[in-house]
């Protein structure tokens, strides 16, 4: 008999896993964070795309340990992104 539930179980999972949450440093405060390919897709431009703006200083994203997968805080991408649609309609 197969586990119905598991499907469920997986399916809340990815919800779960589609927005993390990570405690910053600096209070109890909980930040939202994406992932370079989600970035990529609210953009609608190439994974490469955000991983030349990080390697450029451009974009600020972080690590949680040496050699992982680039984090993007949420509210600081929103802001790097209202800078960028200001400055192109100058």
């Amino acid at each position: 008999m197969l586990n119905t539930n598991f499907r469920h179980e997986k399916d809340m999972a990815s919800e779960v896993n589609a927005q993390k949450k990570v405690t910053t440093d600096d209070s109890n405060e909980v930040a939202t964070v994406i992932s370079v390919p989600q970035a990529a897709s609210l953009l609608g431009v190439h994974k490469n795309t955000i991983y030349k703006y990080i390697d450029e200083g451009e974009l600020p994203a972080f690590r949680l340990v040496q050699g992982g997968r680039w984090k993007i805080k949420k509210d600081e991408f929103e802001e790097w992104l209202q800078v960028k649609q200001a400055r192109a309609q100058r």
